[in-house]
């Protein structure tokens, strides 16, 4: 929303020019992984990347969505980490950059979390040196998760209100990873919630996951596996092109697919 805000100042209140820039800004983001993955990988495996990328965001051209930001910041976080790993002068300096970067990418638009301490054990292991592993390395990867959140939380509390934190699709996700997978779950087993307003919702929906983490620690790791699955499989997933493609295939050999 400040992005936004910011953008509707420059353009006038021209919302159209607005979500131009916008798609303009992003893709100009979009490019800078590819340059790296070109210079280092080549053509063919650049434009593999590009077509992924485009796929993925075809989707939020012309919107108002939060994955504009998520995915801008996520491109020059993961352009900041590839350097760091092949030609960079500083590259612990820009890993760490790459992971804060990172951190403000999913904090800005709610995704898996879980690369953040992975992205601090990668740099713990590509910079080990003679050892097996870096903790200090490791440990400078997690400041600069800290840091990211810690800005994110200055924000909130600076130039936010109460309960800012709790807006957005998290509380949903997390429900439906502890209940399964399906972050929609929680409107089939708690339908009274939709009667609430969005913040009061939220922060409900919030309790009742971490009340569910409680009682079955396991439940997000069962849920987290089945949303893998149903990401790379799934007719909804991130892979849903090509499975789409399939289908279509298929349909026009057999007829019909019978309902799931």
């Amino acid at each position: 929303p400040a992005v936004g805000a910011v953008l509707l100042l420059l353009c006038q209140s021209n919302v159209k020019a607005v979500l131009a820039l916008v798609v303009f800004l992003v893709a100009l983001t979009i490019s800078l992984p590819v340059r790296e993955i070109i210079r280092t990988h080549g053509w063919l495996a650049g434009y593999v990347m590009l077509l992924g990328l485009f796929l993925f965001y075809r989707r939020f051209i012309g919107t108002a969505l939060t994955e504009h930001m998520g995915l801008a910041l996520a491109c020059l976080a993961f352009t900041l980490m590839w350097r760091s790993a092949d030609t960079a002068r500083h590259p612990l300096l820009q890993a760490s950059a790459g992971i804060f970067v990172l951190s403000l990418a999913l904090l800005t638009r709610a995704g898996a979390f879980f690369v953040l301490p992975v992205s601090a054990a990668w740099a713990g292991w590509h910079w080990r040196g003679n050892r097996r592993f870096s903790i200090r390395v490791f440990l400078l990867g997690c400041a600069a998760i800290g840091a990211g959140f810690a800005l994110n939380l200055a924000v909130l509390h600076s130039v936010g209100y109460t309960g800012a934190s709790y807006r957005g699709n998290f509380p949903y996700v997390l429900y439906g990873l502890t209940h399964g997978g399906d972050w929609r779950q929680v409107f089939n087993d708690h339908p009274e919630v939709r009667a609430l307003p969005e913040i009061d919702r939220n922060k409900a929906i919030y309790d009742l996951a971490m009340n569910r983490l409680a009682d079955r620690p396991l439940s997000l790791i069962e849920g987290s596996l089945q949303a893998c699955r149903q990401m790379l499989i799934s007719f909804e997933g991130a892979y849903s092109f090509v499975f789409f493609a399939l289908q279509r295939s298929v349909r026009e050999n057999i007829g019909p697919l019978p309902p799931s």
